[in-house]
């Protein structure tokens, strides 16, 4: 594969499945679902059909939001700062961890099986399942939580009192910046956030809207939103079972180019990844994706 003269070369990499480019345009996909909580109960949303399911009762009250671990547990918070899995099938509770002051209302869980959790006043914590600890991070700046949820590797917050959803900024809370105003438009205040990163090449950000009970989908750097469904009553959580995943999307490293000898096709271009799920699909040019990584295809250069 000579190199010395090269035509633009489009390389991608993929989870088994899923493609890495996301996809622009609004189309749900077959199947795709977000769970929902009220005071007592969990249900579940078709977003293609709008059919809104109940599923079980929740043995614990007043859940205010719930989130999917990568290892399929559902935990629920409830506003006294009560941590718990919940049993899907049963409605069964158990308790894992108690935080305290403030309301909690905002929960959401990352690839690495953190649960990131907020509320009344801003404070941001973080705790792991694996070990039992919670750690106080610090205050986001903004208050009245209404949800969290990951997209493209950021964290994402509402603010229920002025309908603002804030990115917050892991690595320097008092950097955390308004990116949507007037977010629930003119039918309520966006209350509930969630991502569904089951498809990469379809990541989709909805927003549940007090007031009217819309579900939109959200257009981040838009700053716009289009309802998808619409539901009869207000849902306080809301998750999907695979919104981890867009904590830590597919990254490509720059790639390596290793120059052929003369008259031979032994270039090779190096790429690496960061992020996602393994394990990866790759594919060169349009070719058929592959699981080797080593991409058995010749690549034409013509030299005038």
């Amino acid at each position: 594969m000579p190199l010395n003269s090269i035509t633009p070369i489009r390389f991608l990499i993929r989870q088994t499945c899923l493609a890495l480019f996301f996809a622009v345009t609004p189309v749900i996909i077959n199947g795709q679902t977000i769970y929902l909580v009220s005071s007592d109960g969990l249900w579940r949303l078709n977003l293609q059909t709008c059919v809104n399911e109940f599923i079980v009762d929740v043995e614990l009250s007043n859940v205010s939001d719930i989130a999917f671990h990568p290892d399929g547990t559902l935990y629920g918070i409830n506003r006294s700062g009560a941590l718990f899995t919940i049993d899907t099938l049963t409605g069964d509770t158990n308790l894992v961890h108690l935080f305290s002051g403030q309301l909690f209302d905002a929960m959401t869980c990352s690839k690495a099986g953190i649960l990131y959790i907020t509320g009344r006043d801003g404070e941001l914590w973080t705790y792991d399942p694996m070990t039992g600890i919670a750690t106080l991070l610090g205050d986001i700046g903004y208050q009245f939580a209404g949800d969290l949820t990951f997209f493209g590797g950021e964290l994402y917050m509402t603010s229920v009192n002025e309908d603002l959803i804030i990115l917050v900024d892991l690595d320097n809370l008092a950097n955390s910046k308004i990116v949507m105003t007037n977010a629930g438009g003119v039918g309520g205040a966006m209350y509930g956030i969630v991502t569904d990163a089951r498809d990469c090449n379809n990541v989709r950000f909805y927003g549940i809207i007090s007031g009217n009970y819309l579900v939109s989908e959200v257009d981040i750097n838009a700053m716009t939103s289009d309802t998808v469904c619409i539901l009869d009553q207000l849902f306080p959580g809301a998750t999907t079972s695979h919104e981890f995943k867009a904590s830590d999307p597919i990254r490509i490293v720059d790639p390596l180019i290793t120059n052929p000898d003369c008259g031979l096709s032994n270039g090779m271009i190096s790429v690496s990844t960061i992020g996602g799920t393994p394990p990866y699909q790759y594919s060169l040019n349009g070719s058929p994706f592959q699981d080797e990584r080593i991409l058995k295809i010749c690549h034409r250069v013509i030299i005038p």
